[in-house]
């Protein structure tokens, strides 16, 4: 857990959370990895699974499609889009795997990038378009992504909130120790 550092953002973080919350938590670094590749085939989805132990290993908490929402069956694709791009917008960043590309990694690529997510790809640079905008990696041992905090806010009624502090608008640097 870390510690507030500084009681000045705090007041900035207040004014723009709801009233009636008190701070519970401070600043519990958590983060949020989306990953995205090909789920046509086993050896396609055991590559995400070693992403997503390489993410484990770091600490961070993944969004796997096939595991966390299933495979697409037809009758559920409105589901699983809906689902997926939920966990996109709630992700930090995204780790994909390039190895072979399909158009449903594409278009999550393209849709992080929209939002402004920081990208990782594994795989053979094959695209001049997307080298400009995601960081291909050799190995997963070379990801590294910025940071944001998160604090986590509880309510007078139990329930606890979190939000990231980039997000709010209020800088990462000083406010927290980590």
């Amino acid at each position: 857990m870390m510690l507030l550092k500084s009681f000045i953002p705090l007041t900035s973080l207040l004014s723009k959370l709801h009233k009636g919350y008190k701070l519970f938590f401070f600043a519990i670094l958590v983060m949020r990895v989306y990953i995205a590749g090909k789920l046509c085939t086993e050896e396609a989805r055991r590559r995400l699974e070693e992403i997503d132990a390489f993410c484990s290993r770091q600490g961070w908490s993944t969004y796997l499609p096939h595991r966390d929402a299933g495979l697409a069956d037809g009758s559920n694709d409105k589901e699983l889009f809906d689902t997926d791009k939920e966990e996109l917008i709630k992700a930090d960043f995204v780790i994909a795997d390039l190895t072979e590309p399909d158009e449903g990694t594409a278009w999550e690529i393209g849709f992080a990038r929209s939002i402004g997510m920081e990208i990782f790809a594994s795989g053979e640079k094959r695209n001049i378009m997307l080298s400009f905008e995601i960081t291909y990696v050799e190995s997963l041992d070379s990801i590294q992504p910025k940071k944001s905090k998160l604090i986590t806010i509880e309510g007078l009624d139990g329930v606890g909130k979190s939000y990231y502090l980039d997000k709010l608008g209020i800088p990462n640097d000083d406010a927290l120790d980590g």
